[in-house]
């Protein structure tokens, strides 16, 4: 027989053994399954036919005679308990690490951590502009993981030149990671091949791309393994890619590293600031190899994006307000007119609703538009994989001011720069591969136009070994395989250029304005404080003498110096003129400013103009950055006449207003118009006035398509534009308190330490937030037996496990994120720290049963009176599943549920005190009360249960509509290649992989059903009396 909650219970093999039915779990086949209460430390799970009825007892029974006895928890006690409750349980609508670094809080950069909270599955791609804070961005996610779940390994890999940067940046968040070198790196490999699991002294670690990709790092050697032959390979709980533009490139060392470790991680997160277009093959690239399973193939990719903008048009006319509802009908209407949106959109009642209200409205209710507005923006099939976030949606930056600085060669320099050009051009007619032409034509012409003197070591270098090695001339190559050999028939003709370019003057124009009339004013009227980037290290070390010569204290930075000294070379440019360690210029490669910012530094020099636009776009990017003091940041350009850079690039970004402007979403005009430039740059047929018409019909067509692309954008629309509502959501969080905060982390401690373990915490009576931590011989001793021997070798924990070890009477602690970020030597108490994680531990398991209290509040916008309260926590069994805190309060005046009052429960219970007498609440009152409380929150759960049951059917649907679709288009491929094929060994082959994708399809189907079932599961938290003052009381 079916059983009711509260329903008292005996087993039936044991009637001795009573109990409460609190939870309905579902079905077993024909018999529902039960959570039954036995006692304060026992709750069991039965299933229908082991149970008989036992009288007509409830949870509500056992709460009302705690209330009735005023057997109630101090309301200290109850606040802490609760905390504990909540942080055992992470809610999805909540966040739980919102203060829990050394940073300052900024609400724009927690929309990716709301995005991958939200996905069906924990990967995504943050793109967001430069100088919009990355990095941080992935730390907020990395402590709210931390927060939310046992990380065992996690794995941030970078480019060589950010390792440091981000072993410095994690520290703020608390998190010591290792940098692995070469022999670290082969030690976790081998230790990996032996034992199957990834070594716990590295479960926090940073490794540098070039090591990661190289062969012998990739596939191994003889003598020790590569991490593609480790099985298993090793897993990790999180994985970080930043510059994952580098892995877009199919069949390279750096993409098979990446897509093995990234396919044996539970979560991941690709971080790049190379803009990237919704419909591009680069995106396509990186979200194939962060979410294969969803993206398999750039044609399946493409349809799955066709409907983006109509569904985007249509939100931006929902916003538009009223007289744009037939526009956003019409937009939905394209939308389910393409090829995905027949397939899928059709199928999902979400969209077909919203087409079909907007069909036959004139207009939306606030509500109603603001629901509209969620479910079309969920549509979007790169809502829950991508985060874009772009300079002008914050708003907060400085003006640019570009300066163009025209430098003409000498006659001497003049004509060594055709015979350069020459030289070129020779080579590209003995029809050598397009690499040799990349490596060496435009390399050289581009090495003269930066500066003419430094060509001289360039060429000594490939005259001397007879291969031209692009790592010599640059840090910035892209390209994984940077030497070539040069045709025997031009080092004749080198060998004289070199000659050439060793007679000539001394006299260097370039270089004396640079110091004249930028480097010496920047000192005389400015804080003297100048950065200066070049493509090329002989530039860049031809400089470097030069300036250091002129007597300003000069330093280098590059791709090969230490990434510590990089570092420090950084702090040292900070520091004012005054300081006998300043540095006044320093000067970047473009590897070498990667990771680093500068935004104490207003004034930059382009010694030499990049060919790839977003090159440029991160040299600037290091000063005008989000934190910029200064109103504006003035940019020098230097260009020479005549030169391929001035005729070509510089023509380009400056009619097209790169300089001024940050790039931002025209990447994919850029990225066209600068390819078809270099094909003309490197075209030897072409003469100087065709390759003038070509830059400026190049250059018209770009500026038409981008002016036609920003006015779309002041219309509203945008890329990935969906960022309304998630910042809508993050200040809802604050004002909702949907977080934990210092004060009940601080409370949570503060009642541990007195009931269990015999500590304190005393205020500091100077300093306002600070506290000393003070523990006896004998509580120490129990926490250190409560450490997870997994954790111990955290930096947290070590940390605090060697102040418990030691004879340190007191530890200086601070639960204030300001206080933290102006004193890193205080101990930051978070919900990550052990001592946090002790209580919480501590709590859960002493009891199951309930908190119970009476407490008092003052709040504004509550009727004053007195109410029952009753707080479940929800546990949604699904595709998607997640917790939530659900309360409910009964007015003891008006003999009703409070709606109102309800959905405010939880964020009022942390601001509870304790009531200066005791309740007089009679037990019948209480026992109808907590009767009403049950029923409205089971009816609640009833009506969530449906909305739930019909989201995850509506995923389900997504994701097998998703499946099909593209396991079609793959297996109509295979049936076309089979129907043409005209060779037996073909045609075999090709049905063994009509087979295999069958059955693969028939797999993930079969995944996909078993999570069709979902429940909510509920248990109570927390209940008991809560008095509302009068606010002046």
């Amino acid at each position: 027989m079916p059983f009711d909650i509260g329903q008292l219970v005996a087993l039936r093999a044991d009637r001795g053994h009573k109990g409460t039915i609190i939870a309905v779990l579902g079905k077993i086949g024909e018999l529902n399954r039960y959570r039954v209460f036995h006692s304060a430390k026992e709750s069991r799970e039965y299933i229908e036919d082991q149970l008989i009825p036992e009288g007509d007892g409830a949870l509500a029974d056992h709460v009302a005679v705690l209330i009735s006895a005023n057997n109630l928890l101090e309301t200290d006690l109850f606040r802490a308990r609760l905390t504990a409750a909540r942080l055992s349980n992470p809610q999805l609508d909540s966040i739980y690490a919102l203060h829990a670094a050394r940073i300052q809080f900024i609400p724009f950069q927690f929309k990716p951590l709301l995005r991958f909270l939200r996905a069906d599955t924990p990967r995504l791609l943050i793109a967001d502009e430069v100088g919009v804070g990355k990095t941080i961005e992935a730390g907020l996610i990395l402590n709210e993981l931390s927060a939310r779940h046992r990380l065992k390994n996690v794995l941030v890999v970078c480019p060589k030149a950010l390792t440091t940067k981000w072993q410095s940046e994690l520290r703020r968040f608390d998190h010591k990671f290792q940098i692995l070198d070469s022999r670290a790196l082969k030690y976790c490999l081998q230790e990996t091949f032996r034992d199957g699991v990834w070594p716990a002294e590295y479960r926090r670690a940073i490794v540098h791309l070039e090591l990661l990709r190289r062969p012998d790092y990739l596939f191994g050697t003889k003598s020790r393994p590569g991490l593609a032959q480790l099985s298993p390979p090793p897993r990790f709980d999180f994985l970080i890619v930043d510059e994952a533009h580098h892995v877009r490139n199919t069949n390279t060392g750096s993409r098979e590293a990446v897509r093995i470790i990234c396919e044996n991680s539970d979560a991941a997160v690709f971080l790049s600031a190379t803009p990237v277009h919704v419909g591009s093959e680069n995106l396509f690239s990186l979200l194939s190899l962060l979410r294969p399973e969803t993206f398999i193939d750039f044609g399946v990719f493409a349809e799955m994006v066709q409907p983006n903008k109509h569904i985007l048009e249509a939100i931006r006319c929902l916003r538009a307000g009223a007289g744009e509802i037939e526009s956003a009908h019409q937009s939905l209407k394209k939308a389910a007119e393409t090829s995905w949106g027949r397939r899928v959109l059709e199928h999902d009642p979400r969209f077909t609703r919203w087409r079909d209200i907007l069909k036959n409205k004139q207009d939306l209710s606030d509500m109603e538009r603001v629901q509209c507005l969620r479910d079309l923006e969920d549509t979007h099939t790169l809502s829950h994989v991508m985060n874009r976030t772009r300079r002008r949606d914050i708003g907060a930056f400085t003006i640019r001011e570009p300066k163009t600085v025209t430098v003409e060669f000498t006659p001497m320099q003049k004509a060594f720069y055709e015979a350069v050009v020459a030289f070129k051009k020779d080579l590209l007619r003995l029809n050598h591969s397009a690499q040799v032409a990349a490596l060496v034509a435009d390399t050289l012409q581009r090495q003269a136009a930066s500066c003419l003197p430094a060509l001289v070591p360039a060429i000594e270098s490939f005259l001397r070994t007879g291969r031209f090695d692009m790592s010599n001339l640059t840090d910035a190559s892209e390209d994984e395989t940077d030497e070539t050999e040069i045709p025997k028939q031009l080092l004749s003709q080198a060998m004289v250029l070199r000659e050439t370019a060793r007679s000539l003057p001394t006299e260097d124009p370039k270089l004396q304005r640079l110091l004249e009339q930028i480097i010496k004013p920047a000192f005389e009227a400015r804080p003297g404080k100048v950065l200066i980037f070049s493509f090329f290290l002989h530039t860049l070390n031809y400089l470097k003498s030069n300036i250091k010569a002129g007597g300003y204290r000069v330093a280098l930075v590059t791709g090969q110096i230490d990434e510590e000294d990089r570092q420090v070379l950084r702090d040292r440019f900070r520091l004012p003129r005054e300081d006998d360690d300043a540095i006044d210029v320093l000067l970047s490669s473009e590897v070498g400013c990667e990771g680093l910012d500068y935004e104490f530094c207003d004034l930059l020099v382009n010694y030499d103009i990049p060919w790839n636009p977003m090159r440029l776009e991160q040299r600037i990017g290091r000063i005008d950055r989000y934190g910029q003091k200064s109103e504006k940041v003035i940019i020098f350009n230097f260009v020479t006449p005549d030169t391929i850079d001035e005729r070509i690039f510089f023509r380009c970004y400056d009619r097209l207003g790169v300089f001024k402007e940050t790039i931002g979403d025209l990447e994919e005009i850029l990225g066209e118009t600068i390819k078809e430039l270099t094909r003309a740059a490197l075209d030897p047929g072409l003469s100087s006035e065709q390759l003038d018409e070509k830059v400026r019909q190049s250059v018209d067509n770009a500026l038409r398509r981008a002016d036609e692309q920003r006015r779309l954008e002041q219309e509203g629309s945008s890329i990935l534009g969906l960022d309304q509502s998630l910042l809508q959501e993050v200040d809802e969080l604050q004002v909702q308190g949907r977080f934990v905060s210092p004060e009940e982390i601080r409370n949570l401690v503060e009642q541990f330490l007195i009931r269990e373990i015999g500590g304190r915490l005393l205020p500091d009576t100077h300093n306002k937030g600070i506290f000393k931590l003070k523990i006896p011989s004998d509580g120490r001793t129990l926490l250190l037996s409560q450490l997870d021997p997994w954790e111990t070798r955290g930096h947290l924990v070590q940390e605090f496990q060697r102040w418990l070890e030691g004879a340190d009477t007191a530890m200086t602690v601070t639960f204030d994120q300001a206080i933290a970020v102006a004193n890193r030597n205080i101990t930051f108490i978070t919900p990550l720290h052990p001592l946090v994680r002790s209580a919480i531990n501590f709590w859960r398991n002493s009891s199951e049963s309930p908190i119970v209290s009476t407490l008092v509040v003052s709040e504004p916008g509550l009727k004053p009176g007195r109410y029952l309260f009753a707080c479940d926590l929800w546990e949604y069994v699904a595709i998607r599943s997640e917790l939530r805190l659900i309360g409910a309060v009964w007015s003891e005046q008006d003999r009703t549920i409070e709606p109102s009052f309800s959905s405010k429960l939880v964020n009022v219970l942390t601001r509870v005190t304790q009531p200066k007498c005791a309740h007089n609440m009679d037990e019948a009152t209480v026992t109808n009360g907590l009767h009403q409380l049950d029923e409205y929150l089971e009816n609640l759960r009833s009506r969530e249960l449906v909305h739930a049951r019909e989201v995850n059917t509506l995923v389900a649907n997504r994701q097998l509509a998703s499946l099909e679709f593209s396991f079609k288009q793959r297996i109509d491929r295979v049936q076309a290649d089979i129907a043409n094929s005209r060779e037996d060994r073909i045609t075999r082959m090709k049905e063994s992989e009509l087979s295999r994708l069958t059955r693969e399809l028939e797999v993930k189907r079969e995944q996909v059903l078993d999570k069709l079932d979902s429940d909510i599961i509920t248990r109570r938290v927390a209940a008991g009396i809560i008095e509302v003052t009068d606010e002046d009381r």
